[in-house]
């Protein structure tokens, strides 16, 4: 074997092995539902919201989360984006509730509320995704979670 080819299936070696590094085995991915929306802030080109959530862990072993990043969609569009260190931890077959904080560019808003009042939803579909960054982790653990809120007069 010519020492280039030594040198090229060492450096494929290294990356399938780092690729793997990233997830522990039989590990599920965790669980998030929304609880609460709440506006925190309004300035001339931002909106600041908190988004209640509760994180949910399938897994036997706890989860030392140390961030998370994360979007909301609504109707299948991006609504909302952030980041949190959250540094906690979510015991084993456990819960532990969240506040996130989400920007949200009140421009783009205001396009999207004009929308909506020119032909109004009967519910808002809303999708929180993102990725959740563990302690010993090369990789985040992707999450994803989808529901639908009822706008019309009957479900009140």
């Amino acid at each position: 074997m010519t020492p280039l080819l030594k040198f090229v299936m060492a450096l494929l070696l290294c990356g399938v092995v780092a690729g793997c590094a990233g997830m522990r085995p039989g590990m599920e991915p965790p669980g998030l539902m929304l609880t609460s929306l709440q506006l925190t802030e309004v300035a001339l080109l931002a909106q600041q919201y908190e988004l209640g959530v509760r994180l949910q862990n399938p897994n036997r072993e706890p989860l030392v989360v140390e961030g998370l990043r994360y979007q909301l969609d609504l109707n299948g569009e991006r609504f909302a984006r952030g980041a949190s260190a959250a540094g906690i931890t979510v015991p084993g077959y456990g819960e532990a509730d969240l506040t996130l904080q989400l920007s949200v560019n009140t421009l783009q808003l205001a396009g999207r509320l004009m929308a909506w009042m020119e032909n109004p939803p009967e519910a808002f579909e809303y999708r929180i995704l993102g990725q959740i960054d563990l302690q010993g982790l090369v990789r985040g653990l992707p999450f994803e979670s989808a529901g639908r809120v009822s706008l019309s007069a009957e479900s009140r």
